[in-house]
């Protein structure tokens, strides 16, 4: 299984949902970290993953055809994903082939965030520019997306359900390891994809994630 490291998520200074995080913050004195405190927003920080120190690096950009996005002065472009990552399978490579040359084609390059559909896990995570919220209890986890009101739901302290239908957002159950929150997903449809190069996956997608907060407090990752 391969290790990517998901954007850095940095506060912003944007507040809302501030009721149920603020009640549940008072509670983590001293606990498990506390990623809603007083309503705190998070703002990705990339579309891209951050390559793990060892292993195959994730999907990145064909280097003959650069990707542009947008705002930095020239006409930005659509993602033309890097087929040569030893890290992709032979009917993958086939599958982003016809993504790839569609967008040579000039036609548009789908991504979860620009048709608005579900992202799934983990590229639910590359959302940038709206703002993401943690509302956590004790028994349950809510991560929030308020570009179109996307909610993962993860259960603390449970076990999966093994007859859980695959789904867009899978089964997450999650517990806490120190200063740590770790997700773990199964059951997801395949439906999405893993990351913004139209990266294929089968419902044995099993992801696992570890979030905590650094720069005291200003940065999730």
């Amino acid at each position: 299984m391969s290790r990517f490291v998901s954007p850095r998520l940095v506060a912003s200074t944007m507040i809302g949902l501030v009721a149920t995080g603020a009640v549940w913050a008072q509670s983590l004195t001293g606990g498990p970290p506390d990623f809603s405190s007083d309503g705190v927003a998070w703002i990705a920080t990339s579309q891209d993953y951050i390559a793990a120190q060892t292993g195959p690096k994730p999907v990145s950009n064909d280097p003959a055809h650069p990707f542009v996005p947008n705002g930095r002065g020239a006409q930005p472009t659509y993602r033309v994903a890097d087929l040569s990552n030893p890290n992709l399978k032979d009917w993958a490579k086939a599958a982003m082939k016809k993504a790839n040359d569609d967008v040579l084609a000039g036609k548009i390059g789908y991504t979860a965030r620009s048709s608005c559909m579900a992202a799934g896990v983990p590229d639910f995570m590359l959302f940038i520019v709206e703002p993401v919220y943690f509302i956590q209890t004790p028994k349950e986890v809510l991560i929030v997306y308020t570009g179109n009101n996307e909610t993962r739901h993860i259960h603390m302290n449970a076990e999966h359900d093994r007859k859980a239908r695959p789904t867009f957002y899978g089964d997450s159950i999650g517990h806490y390891e120190g200063d740590t929150l770790v997700v773990d997903t199964v059951k997801l449809n395949a439906k999405t994809y893993v990351d913004n190069y139209s990266t294929p996956h089968t419902e044995k997608l099993h992801v696992i994630e570890r979030w905590k907060l650094i720069d005291g407090g200003k940065t999730l990752e």
